[in-house]
């Protein structure tokens, strides 16, 4: 995961303590094990023609996941801690950069996965351009991002967002950056009342939740969110939408490269990030 180094409104103070934070729940947290699940399930229905770069994979949770699935992948991820606990984790291929200083070559990249990255963007639609700049023309893009921006709470501002998208503003953003979407869909459709009574009604009451006490959500499990999780999934293999959820996830595939890189990298990130 791309976190800003501000440590204002749209940022976090310590990318370390992010990284840890995320290292410690991956692995046993039902919302990265049921994203992972689906974004897997939905690779192996739109499979690229050779290897995927995860640009800000952060700690290799889903480069580890394609690895294990015998896909050529590489991490691409700036972070030195994340990049440590990737290694930890025996993702062995890896890029300690971020995705501009890679300099991956134009028009021959085969896949880039981009999960819960793309948020983290001041200027996503310039972000776009440049990675289909660089695919393949038959290369696919895949993606998952926060969905709906009445979700927003501080959460988001705690963990530098700086958007959160709906489907059609999403297609309209990858269309214009030279983008066709093979398959679109919303994921955690039970999420939305729970973020809306747990964090966003403590907001609105003046005591926001803290990013460290979310820890907790991610080790709920039971009989119902199981059903809910292989419902999902099923609806992932078929190919179908799930019309509503609280993220959305997506593949896309390169139509054109008309709009060309981006005259300049500035403004793709914060300033802090590109130096």
């Amino acid at each position: 995961m791309i976190l800003n180094k501000k440590g204002d409104a749209k940022g976090v103070s310590n990318l370390e303590e992010g990284s840890a934070r995320c290292f410690e729940i991956e692995d046993q947290s039902f919302w990265f094990t049921h994203r992972k699940k689906c974004i897997l399930t939905a690779v192996n229905s739109y499979p690229p023609k050779g290897t995927i770069y995860d640009i800000g994979g952060g700690n290799g949770h889903m480069t580890k996941a394609f690895q294990d699935e015998k896909y050529q992948v590489v991490l691409v991820e700036p972070n030195k801690t994340s990049i440590e606990n990737a290694r930890k984790r025996g993702v062995l291929n890896y890029i300690p950069s971020t995705f501009q200083k890679a300099r991956l070559p134009k028009n021959r990249v085969p896949a880039i996965g981009l999960f819960d990255v793309l948020e983290h963007m001041p200027n996503d639609i310039k972000v776009l351009e440049y990675l289909n700049s660089r695919l393949s023309s038959s290369g696919k893009l895949y993606f998952t991002v926060p969905a709906h921006k009445w979700l927003w709470t501080n959460i988001d501002d705690l963990s530098g967002h700086y958007i959160r998208y709906n489907l059609s503003q999403l297609n309209q953003k990858l269309e214009s950056a030279g983008f066709h979407t093979s398959y679109i869909t919303y994921l955690f459709s039970f999420l939305p009342p729970f973020i809306l009574l747990g964090r966003k009604l403590p907001e609105l009451l003046g005591r926001p939740v803290k990013l460290e006490e979310t820890n907790k959500d991610h080790h709920s499990s039971n009989f119902v969110l199981d059903a809910l999780t292989s419902w999902e999934l099923q609806q992932v293999k078929s190919d179908k939408t799930i019309p509503f959820g609280a993220t959305i996830l997506g593949v896309a595939h390169k139509t054109s490269s008309e709009n060309g890189e981006p005259e300049s990298l500035k403004g793709l990130l914060s300033e802090e990030e590109i130096k």
